[in-house]
């Protein structure tokens, strides 16, 4: 019988292949936490580098995670709807690729929903990133928030 992981992380992308690889490697940078699935739909993107993100040598940690991809966006309700239905996590965690996360991000939100028993949908507080890493992104990338710890 395959393992459960604790959660399920869901990322939606649409083109922007450079911030997606900048996305993840911060996420995998900052989560401190392996008991994970990782599920990404390419939701109809024109660059298809993205379908083969998992097989660059930045990526060997993402073994387990797939890449599915659908011909036509089918915007963000469908897209999270369908890698819903695939996810085998406890816990959901819907993911943007124009987020940056800071260290433990992922225990911090699964101590809260611990904590709170209740807790159907934890969020993260974010604030704009001023332009910090616009230098290495292309022309029509740019992150929107970059998360922090609000107490």
């Amino acid at each position: 019988m395959e393992n459960k992981p604790k959660v399920s992380l869901l990322l939606l992308t649409h083109n922007r292949y450079q911030m997606t690889k900048y996305c993840l490697l911060n996420a995998l940078e900052k989560t401190g936490f392996d008991d994970f699935e990782l599920l990404i739909l390419d939701n109809g993107s024109t660059d298809k580098r993205i379908t083969n993100l998992f097989v660059e040598p930045c990526f060997p940690a993402l073994k387990g995670g797939t890449i599915e991809s659908v011909p036509e966006n089918i915007g963000i309700a469908a897209g999270f709807n369908r890698l819903l239905k695939k996810a085998k996590g406890d816990y959901i965690c819907f993911l943007s690729n124009d987020i940056l996360l800071q260290e433990n991000w992922l225990l911090d939100l699964l101590h809260y929903c611990n904590d709170i028993g209740k807790a159907g949908l934890a969020s993260i507080y974010c604030e704009g990133d001023k332009g910090l890493y616009t230098k290495t992104l292309a022309h029509d990338d740019s992150f929107t928030h970059v998360w922090k710890n609000k107490n």
